[in-house]
């Protein structure tokens, strides 16, 4: 077997999905009933690892949330949630500190699971949200306090809601971290773009990591299939996934959450609430009670509807608890639910992932018409997908040369006064390259960088410029790493 072996670990709500891809692709699904201790325990060191999962935000969102303190420092006129006082400028500048005492005891007075600490310029000037968080630091631990300026953008309620998110989810992901590094000191999370983030990128902003199993779907398909253009079909055990491919790359659009836009990108693709441990009552039901009788479970699926109707012999295949017209219904139900969907799609032929395309992609394809493919090893598709990503990271740049200070995500630096627009974009890149390189991006992922939405004006004091504001995103893209097999 080659050194340059890539691990790719997709952890779904029904299975987890382990590819090993070096000169051959090895890749196996294993119940969530065996514990991750066990699954990471079998994985050898020596590879690459890369680990995606939505299962934390997903119990999140679903479940009973944990209770958050938010604490905001809007500044004058601005009413938010726990606002207290201070103010930064819109420059940066210290307008008005916070008062510590009134900070420590609206603190005291809200003592919850975890502190949410937002400050409406703090991307240009952290320094009050980190003097909160001092104060916080007395209550609570460093796994129960997020601040948001680390976020990089602007847009104050986009980072209250993925500030507060995260605050919920960063005891739980500290967890998973310290669970895999038992057995790997050094792996990667799949973000919901389909990069790879470190670690610690992915304990400041959990919330990156939504939406990482469309993106990992559409990568493993594109790399087992090749088809450029195409809709890829992911048959989870929750919902089925349907994944626009254009050129060989999935869509990237900014998430959407409670209404809110976030500022975090992911994968672009239309979920229907219906996969293989979907209940089949009367008709085919859109939730999950557990697995499906042929996999030990106590109610019929669709999984078990595949079998009642002759269509395929999975697991126990006779223990259904369905009627043949019941097993009908339910898998007609659910073919015309993602007919509709991909009739509304765009056009071109479909590729099949997860572990029920075989036995349903064929009747999908012909009532919509399409060609389709299956290619080998498509029920692991999304750990194949992890296997083969390549590290992705992002810059949020805020520049002020009048005061000679340039942000990267919140993070003050000095630069020369009266810098001009091209160094700074060079310095922006140099910066780039050398947070992936530090991360372990080899050089050939990092050559091309992406620039968006640049803006920049002059400041004009006395007839004369005297600085130059200045706001762009480079990054590095996400995509298949170019070392892969």
């Amino acid at each position: 077997m080659r050194k340059d072996v890539f691990t790719g670990v997709d952890i779904g709500g029904t299975n987890t999905d382990i590819a090993v891809i070096g000169d051959e692709i090895i890749a196996k699904k294993v119940a969530n009933t065996t514990s991750l201790v066990t699954i990471f325990s079998d994985i050898s060191s020596a590879y690459r690892l890369s680990v995606s999962t939505s299962e934390l935000l997903n119990r999140f969102l679903t479940g009973t949330k944990p209770d958050i303190c938010t604490i905001t420092i809007p500044g004058p006129g601005l009413a938010r949630t726990g606002a207290v006082s201070g103010a930064i400028g819109h420059r940066g500048e210290v307008l008005d500190p916070i008062n510590p005492d009134e900070v420590d005891t609206y603190i005291r007075q809200h003592m919850a699971d975890a502190i949410a600490i937002i400050g409406k310029f703090s991307v240009r000037n952290p320094c009050l949200e980190e003097d909160v968080r001092k104060i916080a630091q007395r209550y609570y631990p460093d796994t129960g306090i997020t601040v948001s300026h680390t976020l990089g953008y602007l847009n104050m309620p986009a980072r209250m809601e993925v500030t507060t998110i995260n605050a919920g989810l960063k005891k739980k992901i500290s967890r998973l971290i310290s669970r895999i590094r038992t057995f790997h000191d050094s792996f990667y999370f799949v973000s919901g773009d389909g990069g790879l983030v470190s670690k610690t990128r992915a304990y400041k902003n959990p919330m990156a990591l939504y939406h990482s199993s469309p993106a990992t779907a559409a990568l493993g398909s594109y790399y087992l299939s090749r088809q450029k253009n195409c809709l890829v079909v992911d048959i989870g055990g929750t919902t089925t996934d349907i994944i626009p491919l254009v050129d060989g790359k999935p869509a990237i659009r900014q998430l959407i959450m409670n209404d809110q836009k976030t500022g975090i990108d992911a994968v672009w693709c239309e979920t229907v609430p219906y996969g293989g441990d979907s209940r089949v009552m009367s008709d085919l039901m859109p939730w999950r009670e557990g697995n499906a009788r042929a996999f030990d479970g106590k109610k019929p699926t669709l999984t078990d509807a595949v079998n009642r109707a002759g269509i395929a012999e999975i697991g126990v295949f006779t223990s259904t608890g369905l009627s043949l017209a019941q097993a009908r219904r339910a898998l007609e139900t659910y073919t015309k639910s993602i007919v509709s969907v991909i009739n509304a799609t765009q056009p071109g032929p479909l590729v099949g992932a997860g572990y029920l395309a075989p036995f349903l992609l064929p009747v999908i394809a012909h009532y919509s018409h399409r060609r389709y493919t299956i290619p080998e090893h498509a029920s692991c598709a999304n750990a194949v997908g992890a296997a083969v990503s390549r590290i992705s990271i992002s810059l949020h740049v805020h520049a002020d040369t009048g005061r000679g200070i340039v942000l990267y995500n919140g993070v003050s630096h000095s630069i020369p006064k009266n810098t001009d627009d091209e160094t700074l974009i060079h310095m922006a890149t140099e910066e780039l390259r050398h947070r992936a390189e530090k991360e372990g991006a080899p050089p050939s992922d990092i050559k091309d960088v992406i620039i968006d939405r640049f803006n920049a004006f002059d400041v004009v004091r006395g007839w004369q410029i005297d600085a130059r504001i200045i706001d762009f995103i480079i990054r590095v893209a996400p995509g298949i790493t170019s070392e892969a097999p």
